[in-house]
């Protein structure tokens, strides 16, 4: 019986110890499928800006490798606070920071669509990849959205577009090493692990027809 009680005891004290020491390797395996491989940014001359922490420092250090590095800054739709110039373009803000970085205004883009589609902005980045076949571009975007980010870009490829590189940016509070110690980090696992398998299962969201335009309203009191 005691040799018995011996034996439990050294198990569960070998059971702990290999938890202990390999329950970050699994935790790290378990954000794996939310992450995309990333490209040499050496090898990229064009890149575009979706988000990610810093990501501007991100590239201002590709700009001193590569000084014809070609930079593009995605602008969705504008807002009525943004058209009464209430708030500024997020375009405007990017730019600025850009600038303040040593990018040349002149090699700064900025790609702005007006379609509501979720997943318009990888559409249009497609087609002027298409209208710039000689640029090898890659897209900066959060490190944990990454590989849903790839998922977009390679169901909106086209045909005529060339394949498009990530660059994917860990969050300033943590990464895919430790993102179980942060509050932070385990909301954000959960909310992309989410977001992964419902981009998988359920594709892009059509928006609905708005049922009243602002817009046509005041064009309406217009008299237009």
């Amino acid at each position: 019986m005691e040799r018995k009680w011996i034996r439990r005891v050294l198990f569960a004290t070998i059971g702990i110890t290999a938890i202990y020491f390999l329950h970050p390797i699994f935790l790290q395996w378990l954000a794996s499928p939310l992450i995309a491989s990333s490209s040499d940014q050496r090898s990229v001359d064009c890149v575009a800006i979706l988000s990610g922490h810093d990501r501007f420092g991100i590239v201002e250090s590709m700009y001193k490798q590569n000084q014809n590095l070609h930079v593009l800054v995605i602008q969705g739709p504008i807002d009525r606070l943004t058209k009464w110039k209430v708030t500024e373009p997020t375009s405007n803000r990017d730019r600025d920071a850009l600038r303040d970085s040593g990018i040349p205004e002149e090699q700064i883009e900025v790609l702005g669509f007006s379609n509501h589609a979720e997943w318009e902005w990888a559409r249009q980045l497609h087609q002027w990849i298409a209208n710039h076949p000689d640029r090898y571009v890659g897209v900066i975007c959060p490190q944990f959205d990454s590989q849903r980010t790839r998922i977009i870009l390679d169901a909106t490829a086209t045909e005529t577009s060339a394949g498009v590189s990530l660059i994917p940016l860990p969050a300033e509070e943590f990464n895919d090493r430790n993102w179980w110690t942060n509050r932070r980090g385990l909301k954000s696992f959960w909310q992309f692990s989410f977001d992964r398998v419902y981009t998988m299962a359920v594709g892009e969201e059509v928006p609905s027809a708005p049922q009243w335009d602002p817009d046509d309203y005041e064009r309406q009191l217009d008299g237009k």
